[in-house]
């Protein structure tokens, strides 16, 4: 035990008191009602996080509470088996001023995986390939703004309400939007992942990101982190030269929407399949966490806990002991190298069970069709995506970078003379050859559209040919 701060959380024991201990305070709800204790809040310091209350608080030390950064506690933790065992009852405090010169005693530990998230967050920065996006997420996500991105927490309680939270949350999302990008490949992928990297930017003005990290600040309630965020972007698009302002108010439109409807504080309402994605993925990772944080809480014996409006079951229904799978992610650092970055990355498919060997028939343009090439280069073992494919080709120009489709990628193609809009495919453009492009039918026709605006529309004549769908992708270092 130091001296000074007293007993750390961990070593707390339910059932007995504790001597004056120094703690921060943090998340103070103050109770305008008859019933309850009148202040909950959250202790924390370098070990640990725990409920606290206060029975009977007068209107000074209501404002103390709110005030004080740190606080020295004398109180009692809570025995038993129930769901509030562990809580400590605060019977006197004092607020610590001056603030120690050492505050590493205080501070909540980031999670052990921590470094390999953040590599997980640099792999999908760096997978954006659209030149517009990419400029704008490096512009954003600066050396000085990363080290706060990554030590901030995501909330005040309920999901990934820890420091290093807000990183977690946002590869969770970034992550599952990508996976449904293999699935759903009208999706511009670009777009999609860099929505989900900034959908919580505004969380570092919205919140206390130090030691009372979580507590709200005057700009969270006056204007949340919603709002901030896409004020925030909005401001550094106008920086981008030539950002195409379609792709601007996109974009935009995710970050408004990502909350899914007003009732959970969604000024927008998903309007574009890619907002409908955002705040479904948004809404996955936070409930998913949410849930597995309760049963990592739960005393034994327990069934359910509150959170929020909802009961949560943390019961034991033998699960553990059965061989489910894992849910592991396929964006983890051992699965892939850091330069592995595709819509559908051949090699962290998790549903492949066996290699092929696959033609590569030649280039095909992604730019200057004139730049394909129908030779076939070699042949190659892969491993196809779900539903296989029956050859590969070699990308050449730069024309779907919005795609993430990039100079040099091999891409799985599955023959097909006929395509849905949305899709990308293969067509052969009389007296140009081959290009790969995206198919759009609109009311004004049917064309062969580029994800890259330097680019134009190719019109589809009777002498275009469909030839097959891109199904997935390959990059090589």
């Amino acid at each position: 035990m130091d001296e000074e701060k007293g007993k750390y959380l961990d070593e707390l024991v339910p059932g007995q008191p504790f001597p004056p201990s120094i703690f921060v305070a943090k998340n103070v709800r103050i109770n305008s009602k008859d019933s309850g204790p009148k202040v909950s809040l959250y202790l924390s310091d370098c070990t640990d996080r725990r409920k606290a209350k206060l029975w009977s608080a007068t209107p000074a030390q209501q404002t103390l509470l709110l005030q004080s950064s740190l606080i020295r506690v004398t109180g009692d933790v809570a025995g038993g088996r129930d769901q509030y065992t562990g809580e400590i009852t605060i019977q006197s405090f004092e607020a610590v001023d001056p603030l120690p010169k050492d505050l590493s005693p205080y501070r909540e530990p980031l999670p052990a995986s921590h470094e390999a998230t953040r590599q997980r967050f640099d792999r999908l920065l760096n997978s954006v390939g659209n030149p517009f996006l990419k400029t704008l997420l490096n512009d954003i996500f600066r050396p000085k703004t990363c080290r706060r991105f990554e030590n901030a927490v995501a909330a005040g309680s309920h999901h990934h309400a820890f420091r290093g939270g807000l990183l977690q949350h946002t590869v969770e999302v970034a992550e599952l939007c990508l996976q449904t990008c293999g699935t759903l490949p009208f999706l511009r992928r670009d777009l999609l992942v860099s929505a989900a990297l900034l959908h919580d930017i505004g969380k570092l003005v919205e919140m206390d990101q130090g030691l009372r990290a979580g507590d709200f600040t005057a700009l969270g309630v006056l204007e949340g982190h919603v709002h901030h965020g896409a004020f925030r972007v909005q401001q550094a698009v106008s920086e981008v030269e030539g950002f195409p302002s379609g792709l601007k108010q996109a974009l935009v439109h995710l970050l408004l929407s990502h909350h899914g409807c007003a009732e959970w504080g969604s000024p927008k309402c998903p309007a574009i399949p890619e907002a409908a994605v955002l705040a479904q993925c948004d809404q996955i990772s936070a409930h998913a966490t949410e849930f597995h944080e309760a049963a990592k809480e739960a005393v034994p014996g327990q069934l359910s806990v509150w959170r929020g409006d909802r009961s949560i079951f943390v019961g034991d229904l033998g699960l553990d002991d059965l061989d489910l799978g894992s849910g592991a992610t396929p964006l983890t650092t051992e699965a892939v190298p850091a330069e592995t970055a595709a819509p559908q990355p051949q090699d962290t498919n998790r549903f492949a069970t066996a290699s092929v060997r696959l033609p590569i028939r030649g280039l095909v343009a992604a730019g200057d069709p004139g730049q394909s090439s129908e030779e076939e280069e070699e042949a190659r073992e892969v491993v196809p995506p779900p539903g296989g494919a029956d050859y590969l080709l070699r990308v050449t120009g730069d024309s779907m970078v919005g795609a993430g489709i990039l100079e040099g990628d091999l891409l799985f193609i599955k023959q097909a003379q006929t395509a849905r809009h949305g899709e990308t495919v293969i067509a052969h453009v009389p007296a140009s050859g081959n290009v790969v492009k995206r198919y759009e039918e609109t009311v004004a026709g049917i064309s062969l559209v580029s994800e890259n605006p330097i680019y134009g529309p190719i019109p589809i004549t009777e002498e275009t040919r469909i030839q097959g769908k891109v199904v997935g992708l390959l990059r090589e270092f």
